[in-house]
C-alpha cells in the first residue's frame, strides 16, 4: 500500500523526507509532525509551510521542560502562568505557584557561577542565612533556612566545586539552591502578597489562621497576625516569634497615636533613647554637656562639666567633708558643693588618664 508506515525518522508519500530536527522516533507520514520531541521541545506545525517541527518550549519553562502541548512543567524562579510568561507578584519574596500565582514560602536560586555559590556558603551558618544575598532578580533574606531534603538532596557538581558543601542539585543549568523563607516581602500579606500588613507590623503571616481552616484563607492583615514589629518602634511580638500583637517593650508605653515610645527619664540629666538592637531596649544616656561615670556596682551617674572639672583639678585633695560615707565633697569654681561617690570619682579620673 502507498500508505504503509514509514520507517522511524522518515515521512512523506514515498517516505523520503527526514523527520524534523529533535524528533524522537517517528513522525506523521502526511505532514511530518513528530510524535515526540527531545527534552526542551514539543511537536508543532510550521505556520508558513504546514509541515511538522519540534518547537522550542517557552523560555520561562523550568530547565526548558514542557509537555506535548507546549505547556511548561514548572517555571523558572519568579515566573508563573501556563507558559511561565507572567512574573510573580513583585511582593513575593521568592517564587510562586505556576497555575494560581500564589506566593510560596521558599526562595529558589539557579546559580551557574561558582563565585556566587561561594558567596552563598559564606552567608550561611548552621543552615541559616545570616547575611542577605542578592543574586540576579532573586534574594535570600536573613533567617532563611537552607533546604536539603527531597529533590534538593545531594551535593554540588564537580564543576561547582565539591568543597563548597552546599546541598544543591547540579545540572546543565548550573546549581539550584532552595531556602525556606517567608512567602511575602516585609509589610505585605495575602495569596499574592498584595495586601499591606497591619500598620503595627513590619512582617506578618501570609494568611490568617482561622478555626476550621476555610478554603479561601483571608490575608494576615490584623494586629494579631504580626511576625515582627516596626524596626523604628520599641515594640516586640508577643508571644516571641508570633504570630501575635506588637506590645511595648520594658520601659516603653503607648502614645496618643497608638505607637510605643520609651518613657522619659526622671533624671533631668538623661535623655530617653531607643536602641534598635537586637535586642530592642530603652536606654537613658547622659545628655550632651554631661559626663557619665561608671560605679563598681555597674550603676552610672551623669555629672555636669563644672563638677568633672573640679574633680580633675582637686583629684589628690578631695575628702569626705560633710558628705555621707563613701562619698567625696567636690566643690566647683562657682556654685554649691556636690557629694559624689568615691567609685564615680575614680571612674572619672581613670577615663581622663587614658
Amino acid at each position: 500500500s502507498s500508505w504503509r508506515r514509514c520507517e522511524a525518522g522518515w515521512w512523506g508519500a514515498a517516505c523520503d523526507k527526514t523527520c524534523p530536527r529533535h524528533t524522537v522516533g517517528s513522525c506523521s507520514r502526511d505532514a511530518g509532525v513528530p510524535h515526540q520531541c527531545q527534552a526542551g521541545y514539543f511537536p508543532g506545525v510550521d505556520q508558513h509551510t504546514g509541515r511538522g517541527l519540534c518547537a522550542d518550549c517557552p523560555a520561562g519553562c523550568d530547565q526548558g521542560r514542557c509537555d506535548a502541548e507546549g505547556r511548561c512543567q514548572g517555571c523558572v524562579p519568579g515566573m508563573t502562568g501556563e507558559s511561565c510568561e507572567v512574573p510573580c507578584s513583585p511582593n513575593c519574596a521568592g517564587t510562586c505557584e505556576q497555575t494560581t500565582g500564589t506566593c510560596l514560602p521558599r526562595v529558589v536560586l539557579d546559580v551557574a557561577d561558582p563565585g556566587l555559590l561561594a558567596t552563598l556558603q559564606r552567608s550561611i551558618s548552621g543552615n541559616r542565612v545570616h547575611t542577605e544575598v542578592v543574586v540576579g532578580r532573586g534574594s535570600v533574606p536573613v533567617g532563611a533556612e537552607l533546604l536539603s531534603e527531597g529533590s534538593l538532596a545531594g551535593k554540588t557538581t564537580q564543576s561547582m566545586g565539591q568543597s563548597l558543601g552546599l546541598m544543591v542539585t547540579g545540572g546543565p543549568y548550573g546549581a539550584r539552591v532552595a531556602f525556606r523563607a517567608p512567602a511575602c516581602k516585609p509589610q505585605w500579606t495575602g495569596a499574592k502578597c498584595e495586601v499591606p500588613c497591619h500598620q503595627s507590623c513590619s512582617r506578618c503571616e501570609q494568611f490568617r489562621a482561622e478555626a476550621g481552616g476555610s478554603h479561601r484563607q483571608p490575608p494576615g492583615n490584623s494586629a494579631e497576625d504580626c511576625l515582627a514589629c516596626r524596626d523604628e518602634e520599641p515594640a516586640e511580638v508577643a508571644p516571641v516569634g508570633g504570630p501575635g500583637m506588637c506590645s511595648c517593650i520594658d520601659g516603653a508605653i503607648k502614645g496618643g497615636d497608638n505607637r510605643c515610645y520609651c518613657v522619659e527619664s526622671r533624671d533631668e540629666r538623661r535623655v530617653a533613647w531607643f536602641d534598635k538592637g537586637p535586642p530592642k531596649k530603652c536606654r537613658y544616656p547622659c545628655k550632651p554637656g554631661t559626663t557619665e561615670a561608671l560605679g563598681e556596682d555597674k550603676t552610672t551617674v551623669c555629672l555636669v562639666k563644672s563638677v568633672v572639672r573640679a574633680i580633675f583639678i582637686h583629684e589628690q585633695g578631695l575628702v569626705r567633708g560633710s558628705c555621707p560615707e563613701g562619698n567625696l565633697e567636690v566643690t566647683p569654681e562657682s556654685g554649691p558643693s556636690h557629694c559624689v561617690r568615691e567609685d564615680y570619682v575614680r571612674s572619672i579620673v581613670a577615663d581622663n588618664s587614658r
